[in-house]
């Protein structure tokens, strides 16, 4: 009878342990349903730093002699960083140009991203395009 108590006791026991390990679970992959989001998360990094301000200066340089133009670094609007093998920066660049017929001074925008250690003496890997969804505050019309 006593082992019989045991026995039907232990299986309570099981039972409950099982249940909560399940809802445990459960839980945790509601909260992270894809495991590579961990890593993927992007930090604000300070527009005035003098790291960041030479990756937009080197990404404009990089982009003049890709599209042969002749831009000049403005201002550095937006710095993201994300750790990978490698990190990784995502920039937000204005930069001066000259528009039109007279070659009017105008601003327009870069998106850069930039592979590699800005501190280290490797080469880094800059892909920079003109952000074309881009219109200055004076040329709103609306």
């Amino acid at each position: 009878m006593y082992s019989i108590f045991i026995r039907t006791k232990m299986n309570y026991l099981k039972l409950v342990i099982f249940v909560a390990v399940t809802i445990l679970l459960d839980i945790e992959a509601y909260y992270i349903e894809d495991p590579s989001f961990i890593h993927e998360r992007w930090k604000n990094k300070n527009t005035h730093s003098p790291t960041m301000i030479k990756l937009a200066r080197e990404s404009v340089y990089a982009f003049n002699e890709a599209q042969n133009t002749n831009y000049f670094f403005e201002s550095l609007d937006s710095a993201q960083k994300r750790k990978e093998k490698e990190p990784h920066y995502k920039l937000s660049i204005s930069v001066a140009a000259e528009c039109g017929p007279f070659n009017l001074p105008c601003t327009k925008h870069l998106l850069s991203d930039v592979f590699g250690h800005p501190k280290s003496n490797k080469e880094l890997k800059i892909d920079v395009e003109e952000d074309e969804n881009y219109y200055p505050h004076s040329w709103n019309v609306f």
